[in-house]
């Protein structure tokens, strides 16, 4: 599919015309193509803070954040879906970046894991591992959001104070791991709960693909931010 206005137009690389047309041919072209780890890099074109590599304290805050905005919007129940898809789609660049620098972080510093513990913090792994539902738990609530993102905070806390951020240790990084991964697994999970109550949800779109196209526009609304010179500031409209 080309665009009638750029005949020569594929959609491989995002368009700084920034025509509509043309977005879209983008768009379908990275969900038919999608995969996390490229998500990660088209996100990392987007990560604007400083020491990025080298700083877990940036992404992780921006997560608390947009996390307490998306439960925010979704519990006052007047939001229209696609308003709070866009806060879930934050939530999923937060956490891809936040992947990244926790990845960047045991790169040159970590023991070796061992035979039983071969985590990575590689996002296809990690995100496979989230999808699939590795908490076994029903009904997924607030508090257990909530407390898993204050044990994640403990844990980015102790790497400043007593390791210059970084992540040594191979058992502590398994346990920064498992921490990491249940967060997000509450969050996605309890969105999938949540998402179907909508009146307009489509509920003929399986949930693991409809995060794929939430992921992909939230790349699109960042990349046009960035060729407009608009990633700095607030407000989502901007």
């Amino acid at each position: 599919m080309n665009c009638t206005k750029h005949k020569n137009y594929k959609g491989k690389i995002f368009p700084s015309t920034l025509c509509s047309e043309c977005i879209n041919v983008w768009k379908l072209n990275r969900v038919s193509t999608f995969s996390w780890s490229k998500y990660q890099k088209q996100c990392l074109l987007t990560a604007v803070y400083p020491n990025k590599g080298n700083n877990i304290h940036y992404p992780f805050l921006g997560l608390i954040n947009e996390t307490a905005e998306f439960i925010e919007k979704l519990l006052k129940n007047d939001i229209p879906l696609n308003e709070i898809d866009d806060e879930f789609g934050d939530i999923l660049w937060y956490y891809s970046v936040l992947a990244y620098e926790f990845n960047e972080s045991t790169i040159n510093y970590s023991l070796p894991l061992n035979k039983q513990n071969r985590e990575s913090f590689n996002i296809d792994t990690l995100t496979r591992n989230i999808i699939k539902g590795y908490v076994n738990i029903n009904n997924i609530s607030l508090t257990n959001i909530f407390n898993s993102l204050g044990l994640l905070a403990g844990y980015v806390k102790k790497l400043e104070r007593d390791y210059n951020g970084k992540i040594y240790d191979s058992d502590k990084r398994i346990e920064i791991y498992h921490c990491f991964r249940d967060t997000m697994t509450y969050i996605i999970k309890y969105y999938e709960d949540e998402r179907y109550k909508f009146d307009d949800a489509d509920d003929k779109i399986n949930f693991s693909t409809q995060i794929v196209i939430i992921a992909v526009n939230n790349n699109a609304k960042l990349m046009s931010r960035k060729i407009r010179n608009k990633l700095h500031g607030s407000g989502d409209k901007r």
